[in-house]
């Protein structure tokens, strides 16, 4: 049976990592048996000021990127992860699983390497004004990051989206990349009953409020509120504002990982009739799978693999990112018909929790890797 060393760029099992998503996928593993032990591949305190300074940029968001990409932190970060692995009995596995391509464990002897993808650093290239794909510190990225894959044995990802990119932009053999889902960081589906749409109410849940379209919903609620006078929108995640337009209200930051706070996202996730996140730029979208979890149909753009989360079992809508117009009347439909906006949420709702949950997605790993190992 295959036994996995998993690889996250973090503290495996802390709440934080990866979005959220290190603990609960590596749980899945567990439960089923796969895991043999995780690491978590981190550059140290010192090595990230050192690093800091080195990338030092006039653009505060091209200075983060390039630090977070840039390939001297890769090759220490996979030095000290090497020398974690070296502590693991070599005898009691056989697979590294890595998330991500921030760290290069393919070169292993005798071990079998696979990793797992939002997207590729070469598809973003041409979408984030941070990654500059004619900067010699992308540039190497790009190249390290296509060594990694070519000599991965296998690529999982999240969406079919992503396994396309990683075929159609890297060439990667399409044999060996296939995906397989993502899930929802929460223990267990809330159930609908009781669940009601006749309030007008659009939720936004991202910290990002540039990238994730903000501004656009904004502009678009605006027109909503003219044409439903009684609709509000409940925005999460950017700073509390003094003052806010008509229907609008901020929340600020909300953690679901404490008491008071996690009580307050799930209230607004139920007093919602719709999701909306129209994101410019949205590899995947792990916030899609929990609004789907409290019946909301969602509204996304057409970047990434949205349509993909959000159309599936016709259970939302997408339009053209910072199309304010479109996004106006993909929220006025769902919003003056309740019974159609319910239908929605109800079929968003039975598809994630059949096909987005991490024990899903980690069976479908173990099912291809159990092929591979009986095919090699």
């Amino acid at each position: 049976m295959t036994a996995i060393v998993a690889v996250v760029p973090g503290e495996p099992f802390d709440s934080h990592t990866w979005s959220g998503c290190s603990p609960y996928f590596l749980n899945a593993l567990d439960r089923a048996g796969l895991l043999r032990a995780a690491l978590g591949a981190t550059v140290g305190t010192i090595e990230h000021r050192v690093l800091t300074l080195l990338m030092a940029y006039p653009n505060v968001d091209r200075w983060r990127f390039r630090i977070g990409v840039n390939t001297l932190r890769r090759q220490m970060i996979t030095r000290r992860g090497i020398a974690q692995l070296a502590r693991i009995h070599a005898g009691s596995y056989d697979t590294i699983l890595q998330v991500g391509a921030f760290y290069d464990f393919t070169g292993i002897p005798g071990k079998r390497t696979i990793s797992y993808h939002d997207t590729n650093l070469k598809t973003l290239a041409r979408c984030l004004p941070a990654a500059d794909p004619r900067s010699a510190v992308i540039r190497a990225a790009l190249t390290y990051e296509a060594r990694v894959y070519a000599r991965a044995q296998l690529i999982f990802t999240m969406s079919r989206w992503a396994a396309d990119t990683f075929v159609r932009d890297l060439g990667i053999d399409a044999r060996k990349v296939e995906p397989v889902g993502a899930g929802i960081n929460v223990d267990a589906a809330p159930s609908l009953d009781g669940k009601r749409y006749d309030e007008p109410n659009i939720l936004f849940v991202g910290i990002e409020f540039a990238r994730k379209g903000g501004a656009v919903l904004l502009a678009a609620f605006e027109r909503v509120r003219r044409e439903i006078p009684k609709a509000t929108l409940t925005i999460i995640g950017p700073p509390v504002r003094a003052e806010a337009p008509p229907g609008v209200e901020y929340l600020g930051f909300l953690s679901k990982r404490e008491g008071d706070e996690g009580e307050r996202l799930i209230a607004a996730y139920r007093r919602a009739a719709v999701f909306a996140l129209p994101s410019t730029v949205e590899p995947f979208g792990i916030a899609f799978l929990e609004a789907r979890s409290f019946g909301l149909p969602c509204i996304g753009t057409t970047f990434g693999a949205m349509p993909e989360i959000t159309r599936e079992a016709d259970a939302g809508y997408v339009v053209p990112p910072n199309d304010s117009g479109a996004l106006a009347d993909a929220l006025i439909a769902p919003l003056r018909d309740p019974s159609a906006c319910a239908q929605m949420g109800k079929n968003g709702y039975e598809r994630r929790r059949s096909y987005y949950t991490w024990d899903g997605v980690v069976a479908r790993m173990a099912a291809r890797l159990g092929a591979t190992s009986s095919n090699s």
